[in-house]
Order: structure tokens, then C-alpha cells, then sequence
């Protein structure tokens, strides 16, 4: 009889350690997930932040006008829009050796006859 309670007292110890250490390791595991979900949270809400920077940026009156001004060349009343066009570059000649042979090219590189 005091073997068999003594039997009992170790298998009741050894399901409350196996009990009490996936206990634990379940805190644990809860608690790098409440960790990480806490870490999205302060990007988020830096984020957040950010967009609403940018958003009130956006909706001022200076960058209205910027926009107006350089997208749709507006102008207040008694100015005069300018709009320079863009020069291109003259031809260059790399076009020309782009035109002859391959056996010219390479006569050209070598100086000789061409």
C-alpha cells in the first residue's frame, strides 16, 4: 500500500512539472508574440504619423499653389508663365560609325585606310 501511494505521489509530481513547465513555456511564447504585436504597433503608428505630416503638407494652401504653378502652369493675376522648352543635343556623330560595316569600324579604330 505505501509503494503504491508512494507511486502515486511521483506520477501526480511528474504531471504537474510537465503541467507547470508547458505552462511556462506557453507565458513565454504568449508574451514574445504580445512583444512583437506591441513592435507593429509603434511602426504603425509612426507611420501614421508620417501620413498625417503629409496629408496636412498636402492640404495646405503653399503646396496647392506649388502644384497649380509647376503641373498646370498657372499663374496669379499680373504674372506671366514662362515656358522654356528643352534644347536637345546636337547629333552626335557615334550615330555615322553605328551606319558602317563592322570591318570599316574596326578599320577606323586601327586608323588605317578608312
Amino acid at each position: 500500500m505505501k509503494r503504491l501511494a508512494s507511486w502515486l505521489i511521483i506520477i501526480v509530481s511528474v504531471l504537474l512539472s510537465v503541467n507547470l513547465a508547458r505552462s511556462i513555456y506557453d507565458l513565454h511564447t504568449r508574451e514574445s508574440v504580445i512583444h512583437e504585436a506591441r513592435d507593429r504597433l509603434v511602426k504603425t503608428q509612426e507611420e501614421n504619423n508620417k501620413l498625417e505630416e503629409e496629408l496636412s503638407y498636402v492640404q495646405s494652401p503653399a503646396y496647392i499653389e506649388q502644384q497649380a504653378r509647376e503641373k498646370l502652369n498657372l499663374a496669379r493675376p499680373g504674372e506671366v508663365v514662362l515656358i522654356v522648352p528643352e534644347i536637345t543635343p546636337p547629333p552626335d556623330d557615334s550615330d555615322q560609325e553605328l551606319k558602317l560595316e563592322i570591318w570599316q569600324q574596326w578599320l577606323k579604330l586601327f586608323r588605317v585606310g578608312v
